[in-house]
C-alpha cells in the first residue's frame, strides 16, 4: 500500500479539530511548565490518573517498570461544548446544561530510565479518562496518519463521554490501577521494525538513492510487508520460497522474534524475509515508496501460501469486540486503509487490549505502527488509545479511511491465562 505522508504541523494536531462550530469551541491553549502543584486541581488529578494507567500496564511490554512518570510539559486545551437539549438525562441525575467546558491535557513525560512519551487525558471528575498513552513524540503524527486521526477525534469522544455522564453519572467514571476486573494483554509483538535500512537492504536497488541517509540505495520495504513480516515472526510460522541446499530456507526466528531490533547476525535474515514477503504480495517498488494496490492480498497470501487461519473483511471498520477476543487468544490483527480523501494509506498491526471483565468494556487497544523505535531508545512509536477514536461515533467526526481491509487471524485459540471468556 502506498505510504506517502505529508508533514502535519504539530500544533495543528495539538489543536485537534473543530467538531461542529455550533457545538464545540476551543477556548484556549496554555503550555504549563511549572510544578503540577502550581497549576490546577484537574491537572493534578490528571497526572495521578496517568500514573495509575501506566501502572495498569505493568504486564505489558510497553512499560518496563512501575516508575512514576515525570511530566516535562503540560499543554492544557479548554473546550466549550454546546447542546441542543435533545440529549435525554435521568430525572434524578445531573441535568445537561446549555454548555459546558472541559480541560484536556497533553502531557509530555519521561520515565526514570529516560524513556520519552506523551499522553492525552483529563482528570475532570465527569470523565476521568486517558485517551492516548504513547512512547515516542507527538510529532510522530506527521508520519503515522492513523495516529493523527485518533488525536483529531478526541474532542468528539470527550463530548460523547460528557453526554454519557449526564445520562448515567454513576456508570461512566474511568479509574485504573490495581483492579482485579481490569486485564491488560499485550502488546504481543516484541519487534519494532520499519521500512528503511537495514530492513530494506535486499529490496530493489535504486542508485539515485545511494546518498539517502536511511534508505541507502534501496526502496523502502513497504508498510504491508513490514506488518506482515512482524506478524509471521510473532507466530514463527513461515514457508519460504527460497531454496537452500535443495530445501526451503528455514528462518531462525529465535534470533529476532523477541527483540525490538535484530542484531547484526540476524539483519540479513530479517531483510530477506521482508523482501520475500514483498515479492509474494506483489508490492511495486519505487525509489521512495513501496505500493500494494490491493491489501486484501495479505489475507490471501497468509491463508493460501502460509496456511494461516484468516478472515478478511473489505470496506469494514474494525470489530472491536472480535479484535479483543482474538488478541486475548494471542492473535495480532492487521488493518489496511487509504487515508480519507487521498490515495495514500498505511498497513499496521493491533496487538494489545485492556478490558474490564465485569462490564465487557474494551477500555484501550494497542497498535504497532511499523515505524521502528525512537532514536537512542528501545521503545517503538506505538500507542495505547481508547477504541472510540476509530469508530466515528459522531457524524461530524472525520473519517479514518475511504477503504479499509481487516485481516482477522485466529491461529491461536487458547485464552491468555488469567483472562476471561468470550466477549
Amino acid at each position: 500500500m502506498k505510504t506517502i505522508f505529508k508533514l502535519m504541523p504539530v500544533m495543528m494536531v495539538l489543536l485537534f479539530c473543530s467538531c461542529n462550530q455550533r457545538e464545540v469551541e476551543e477556548l484556549s491553549q496554555v503550555s504549563l511548565k511549572g510544578s503540577i502543584a502550581e497549576n490546577s486541581l484537574v491537572e493534578s488529578v490528571t497526572l495521578d490518573l496517568l500514573n495509575k494507567f501506566s501502572k495498569s500496564l505493568r504486564n505489558s511490554s510497553l512499560t518496563k517498570s512501575e516508575n512514576s512518570i515525570i511530566v516535562d510539559e503540560s499543554i492544557k486545551t479548554t473546550y466549550h461544548f454546546k447542546w441542543n437539549h435533545e440529549t435525554n438525562t435521568k430525572s434524578n441525575g445531573p441535568q445537561i446544561p446549555d454548555s459546558v467546558s472541559v480541560d484536556l491535557y497533553l502531557m509530555k513525560f519521561h520515565e526514570a530510565d529516560g524513556t520519552l512519551g506523551y499522553s492525552i487525558a483529563t482528570g475532570d471528575e465527569r470523565i476521568n479518562k486517558v485517551y492516548v498513552y504513547s512512547h515516542g513524540d507527538i510529532s510522530d503524527t506527521a508520519r503515522i496518519y492513523p495516529l493523527a486521526h485518533i488525536i483529531k477525534s478526541i474532542p468528539f469522544i470527550v463530548k460523547n463521554d460528557l453526554e454519557n455522564y449526564y445520562k448515567n453519572p454513576s456508570e461512566t467514571i474511568h479509574t485504573y490501577g490495581a483492579r482485579p476486573d481490569i486485564t491488560t494483554h499485550g502488546p504481543l509483538l516484541c519487534t519494532h521494525w520499519h521500512q528503511e535500512y537495514p530492513y530494506n537492504s535486499q529490496i530493489k536497488a535504486f542508485p539515485v538513492m545511494n546518498a539517502h541517509p536511511t534508505l541507502k540505495g534501496h526502496a523502502p520495504v513497504g508498510c504491508a510487508a513490514t506488518a506482515t513480516a512482524q506478524v509471521v515472526t510473532f507466530y514463527s510460522k513461515f514457508k519460504s520460497d527460497i531454496m537452500a541446499n535443495g530445501k526451503p530456507y528455514v528462518y531462525n526466528f529465535s534470533k529476532f522474534a523477541f527483540v525490538a531490533v535484530p542484531g547484526e547476525d540476524a539483519q540479513f535474515e530479517v531483510s530477506q524475509l521482508c523482501k520475500e514477503i514483498g515479492i509474494a504480495l506483489g508490492i511495486d517498488y519505487y525509489p521512495t515508496v513501496g505500493i500494494l494496490y490491493d491489501p486484501r492480498k495479505i489475507g490471501t497470501y497468509l491463508a493460501d501460501k502460509q496456511g494461516y487461519s484468516v478472515e478478511t473483511k473489505y470496506h469494514k471498520n474494525i470489530d472491536i469486540n472480535k479484535l479483543a477476543d482474538l488478541i486475548m487468544k494471542n492473535n495480532p490483527h492487521i488493518t489496511a486503509g487509504v487515508m480519507h480523501g487521498t490515495t495514500s494509506g498505511h498497513v499496521w498491526v493491533w496487538d494489545g487490549v485492556q478490558m474490564n471483565w465485569n462490564t465487557n468494556e474494551v477500555m484501550m487497544v494497542h497498535c504497532n505502527w511499523g515505524m521502528g523505535i525512537q532514536k537512542d531508545s528501545d521503545f517503538g512509536s506505538d500507542t495505547w488509545f481508547t477504541p472510540a477514536t476509530m469508530s466515528q461515533i459522531d457524524s461530524q467526526q472525520p473519517a479514518l479511511t475511504d477503504d479499509q481491509v481487516q485481516i482477522y487471524l485466529s491461529n491461536n485459540n487458547s485464552y491468555y491465562p488469567g483472562g476471561g471468556g468470550i466477549l
